[in-house]
Order: structure tokens, then sequence, then C-alpha cells
């Protein structure tokens, strides 16, 4: 069996960073990818969920609007709302991501003050 799913779009609201009850990191934030051409184009909204070290980096630089690949796998999950009802979800458990556009912003808090410093030693 093999269940992989990958997606480019764009993120729908910004990562929220939280910790399970033994401290293990979590954090989730939507995304919207869309298909079709013109007035024929769908969009589809998704739930992303990552842990450990990626939920810490999506809770801090994930924002609203960015666009990301994301690669993971598709997990189906059921669940009763507070009137009883039986609900099903679908989400994304990410094990890789990527900021496909930083903002000049976010890429001047992404660059470490050690990288800056050793441009000049690049030969090229």
């Amino acid at each position: 069996m093999y269940n992989k799913w990958v997606g480019i779009g764009r993120v729908g609201r910004d990562g929220e960073q939280r910790s399970t009850k033994k401290g293990t990191a979590v954090a989730n934030f939507s995304m919207v990818t869309t298909y079709g051409y013109g007035d024929d184009e769908q969009a589809e909204w998704h739930s992303i969920i990552t842990w450990k070290k990626l939920a810490e980096f999506v809770g801090d630089r994930i924002k609203k609007g960015m666009l990301v690949f994301v690669e993971g796998r598709k997990q189906a999950r059921k669940w009763e709302d507070k009137d009883g009802n039986k609900r099903e979800t679908v989400e994304i458990i990410a094990n890789e991501l990527k900021v496909l556009d930083w903002n000049d912003k976010e890429k001047a808090k992404k660059e470490t003050p050690a990288a800056k410093e050793h441009d000049d030693d690049i030969p090229f």
C-alpha cells in the first residue's frame, strides 16, 4: 500500500502551534489548491497537520497568503461533534514543507547573520 499526497497552494490562515500532553509540538494550517482553467477553475481546501520540528517552523513562519509545497500522507479521522453527530475529516499529515515565495521581511528573518558574513567568500 502507498499513501502519498503532494500539493502546491496558498496558505489560508497562519500556522497555529500547540503541544500535546507529552510536550510534542503539533501545528496546523489550511491550504487551498486549484485546478482547471479560467471560468472552470475549482478550488479545494486542505487541512495540513505537522509534527515536531516541522510544527515549530509552521508556528513561527507560515503566514496567510504564502505559496507552499507540501508532501505527506492523507488521513481520514472520524469524530463526534458537540451535538453527537458523527463527522469525518480528511487531513494531510505533512512530512515535508517548502515555502516557494518568501516576502522580503521573511527572507531577512530566515537568513542568519553568519550566512551574511560569508557571502563575500563565495568564488562565483
